[in-house]
């Protein structure tokens, strides 16, 4: 079963927060400095990449609801224009509008 992002980061956290606190022990198995530094670095790019990606996600969700608010006020607008048309227009026009009601 595949590991929630936040899982991934928190578990990384941790391994880097142990290996780093008995680096000696296990540089002899072949976590070393260099390897240590690689793990830290592509674990904090990472973290940023997730925060940007939370950052955007929050920015599409607030233009999503401007949107959705623009959608419903032209509604509004077109509503208005239509009862407008059928009311001022002979019917045989409405098409002109597009408007394919027969009444």
């Amino acid at each position: 079963m595949p590991r929630s992002i936040a899982t991934q980061l928190r578990n990384s956290q941790v391994m880097l927060t142990g290996v780093n606190a008995h680096a000696a022990r296990m540089a002899r198995r072949g976590l070393d400095d260099p390897f240590l530094e690689r793990y830290d670095r592509i674990y904090r790019e990472a973290l940023e990449l997730d925060n940007q990606y939370h950052a955007l996600k929050a920015r599409i969700k607030e233009m999503a609801h401007l949107f959705h608010a623009q959608l419903a006020e032209l509604d509004g607008c077109y509503r208005e224009a239509r009862k407008v048309v059928k009311l001022e227009m002979p019917l045989e026009s409405w098409p002109e509008f597009g408007i394919r009601d027969q009444r």
